[in-house]
Order: structure tokens, then sequence, then C-alpha cells
């Protein structure tokens, strides 16, 4: 999925099915340094993957985020919006869990799958 002012890409490697992150166009390292409108844009994007995810998915919720800075873990300097589909009996006490062991076959087809959400 694609907006004007962002991209919305499968997280890889991802901690559930579904996970998505909400990437603005513009490089910027931190929250901070988007505009109102891009902020207002991100959030809105970030409801609409929401939205569909529920609606395909039906997780029992979801957790939220972003991680900035090295200490946190952060590998790269691009600012990014997590949004992670949570189910029973995962990596629920950790804010954002522990990332999945996928084959390559694995990743295709959940990628594919959550792509088909959004041709709706």
């Amino acid at each position: 999925m694609e907006t004007e002012t962002e991209y919305v890409l499968h997280s890889m490697p991802a901690i559930n099915k579904g996970e998505c992150v909400v990437v603005p166009k513009r490089h910027v390292e931190n929250l901070r340094e988007l505009s109102a409108n891009e902020l207002t844009s991100l959030i809105r994007t970030v409801q609409q993957v929401s939205v569909v995810l529920h609606s395909n998915l039906l997780p029992m919720g979801f957790t939220y985020g972003s991680d900035e800075g090295e200490y946190t873990g952060e590998r790269d300097t691009h600012f990014k919006f997590h949004i992670i589909p949570r189910f029973m009996n995962d990596e629920q006490g950790n804010f954002f869990g522990k990332e999945k062991k996928m084959t390559e076959k694995q990743i295709q087809s959940m990628v594919t799958e959550i792509r088909s959400f959004f041709e709706k």
C-alpha cells in the first residue's frame, strides 16, 4: 500500500502475522521531524491499515509504536511506525515481542496473503 506521503511495508522479520510498518517517504529520523500534515497523514494511514488487518486477521489487539535511537535496538535511522497484530500466546508481555523465525517460502506466502487484504 502507498499513500501520497507514506509507504506501508511488511515488517521483516515479523513478530506476528500481519505486522506492518508505515514509513514516511521523506527521510526523517524521528517523529519530531514530521510536519503536522505528515503526522496527520501517518496516523490516518496507521488507522486504515489496522482496520484492514483487524477485519482480515481478527487479532485480540494491536501494539503500535516506534523505536528511536541505537539504545532501543533501532537498526536504521529512518523513522517508521509499527502496527503489530497480537494473538493468544504471543509475546504479549513484551512491547514488541520476539521476531519469529520464518523460511523464505513462509514469508512469501504471508506477504501475498496480507497484500490481498488491501486489494479488496
